[in-house]
């Protein structure tokens, strides 16, 4: 995709690109109603998994996961993953 919140201006989609990559996305891969219905849920936990995942290996040392950390990358995967949540709902009528 990728879809970040427009927050992060130099990376921010159209609100139209940004609705229509999802879309395609689940088209592409033939994705059920329901299967659609739950893909945004799916695509935030994701994020909030890798953000678990970098804070576990800088916290076991790992200098380069720590410099992500510093950074506030984590952070902001987390403001994407609420907004994919509030912004990329799919359902039947996203054909």
């Amino acid at each position: 995709m990728p879809p970040y919140a427009p927050d992060a201006v130099e990376l921010t989609l159209p609100a139209p690109e940004g609705r229509r990559r999802p879309v395609l996305l689940a088209d592409v891969y033939g994705l059920s109603d329901g299967e659609r219905a739950a893909l945004s849920a799916a695509a935030a936990a994701r994020l909030r998994s890798l953000v678990e995942w970098m804070h576990a290996e800088a916290e076991a040392g790992h200098p380069a996961f720590a410099g992500h950390i510093a950074d506030r990358h984590g952070r902001r995967s987390l403001t994407d993953a609420r907004w994919i949540e509030t912004t990329f709902l799919l359902d039947a009528d996203s054909r």
